[in-house]
This record gives C-alpha cells, sequence and structure tokens, in this order.
C-alpha cells in the first residue's frame, strides 16, 4: 500500500503544477547612473572671438517710406492701400529678371541662394513711415516689390544697395503707381 500512496502523491503534485509556468528568473540589476557632471557638453552657440578683436559692425538701414495721398488707384480713382515686400538679397541677378508673380508667390524659387531674408508692410495713402532694419551678414542689397493694382502700368520693383558694416538712410516715395528711390534727409 505505500508503493500506491507514493504514487498517487507524485500524482498529484505532477497534475498541480500542469499549466502553471515556472517562476521568472529576478530582473537584472540596473546599473546606478554615471556621477553628475558639471561640465556643459554642449558647443558654444557663436564663434568666441579672441580677447581684442574688433567685431564687425551691423549693417543698417534706415528707410523713410513716404506714400503718395493718391497711392495705387482702385479703378474708380480712389486710393488704396499697397503691400510692400523687402527681399534681403546677397545679389540682384536673379531679382532683376523675375517677374512680379514668382517674385511674390514663389520668392524662394525664384530667387534660390540669392534671398537671405524677407518682410512684408502694409502702407497706407499718405502714410508716412520710418523704418529701421537690422540685415543679415551677407546681405548686400534690398531689394523692395509694390503691389500695384495696375502691374503694367506701374514701376514696382527697386533694388537699393546696402554697404556692409554701415548704416545707410534711403529715402523711398511710393508714387501713385512707382516706387522711386530719392535722397534721405
Amino acid at each position: 500500500m505505500p508503493k500506491i500512496t507514493i504514487t498517487s502523491i507524485t500524482l498529484t503534485l505532477w497534475l498541480g503544477a500542469c499549466g502553471t509556468r515556472a517562476p521568472e528568473p529576478p530582473p537584472a540589476p540596473v546599473p546606478p547612473p554615471p556621477p553628475a557632471s558639471t561640465e556643459l557638453a554642449a558647443a558654444p552657440a557663436a564663434p568666441v572671438a579672441p580677447p581684442g578683436a574688433v567685431r564687425p559692425a551691423p549693417t543698417v538701414v534706415l528707410l523713410d517710406l513716404q506714400a503718395a495721398a493718391d497711392l495705387n488707384p482702385a479703378p474708380d480713382g480712389r486710393a488704396a492701400p499697397l503691400r510692400l515686400r523687402l527681399y534681403e538679397l546677397r545679389r540682384g541677378t536673379a531679382f532683376g529678371r523675375a517677374d512680379y508673380f514668382a517674385l511674390v508667390e514663389s520668392p524662394q524659387g525664384s530667387l534660390a541662394a540669392d534671398l537671405v531674408d524677407q518682410d512684408e508692410l502694409l502702407i497706407q495713402p499718405g502714410q508716412h513711415r520710418s523704418l529701421e532694419r537690422r540685415l543679415a551678414e551677407p546681405t548686400r542689397l534690398l531689394g523692395l516689390v509694390a503691389a500695384y493694382r495696375d502691374l503694367d502700368g506701374a514701376v514696382w520693383r527697386l533694388l537699393i544697395e546696402v554697404p556692409a558694416g554701415q548704416t545707410s538712410r534711403h529715402a523711398i516715395r511710393l508714387g501713385r503707381r512707382a516706387l522711386v528711390a530719392g535722397s534721405a534727409p
């Protein structure tokens, strides 16, 4: 009889273990974090000039914008606001060749590598506005494009040379149907 008892105990233990999984091994120990460092990992954002080095002067343009009272006339003859776009350029060749719509709708495509930055203003009839703009380093020219209603009868493009490292003044007259550069006051 002892033989049956041992067999039934073994069978009971064996059947009781069916369907259960073996215990999972304990998780591997997590290594401790590296010691904190007081050094900065990132490189400086801008190159550091040697002591005593002179930084180049910024290129700044001062625009004196004067809009005519009869600016950009509508078909009924009433003056209307004018959208003026400014383009900072490395060179002016592509700007001089592109048509109005290419410059306005796709300046990146039409000006390619010549385009440094761009901006736009809305000028009201009779408005006088002074604008100071600090130009990005590679900028050598400032292109202006005016959205006159009658493009075919308008002088809508103007290119101004800006000397690097200097502040230059430019008077811009936004006439009835023409952009005109003049002497700065």
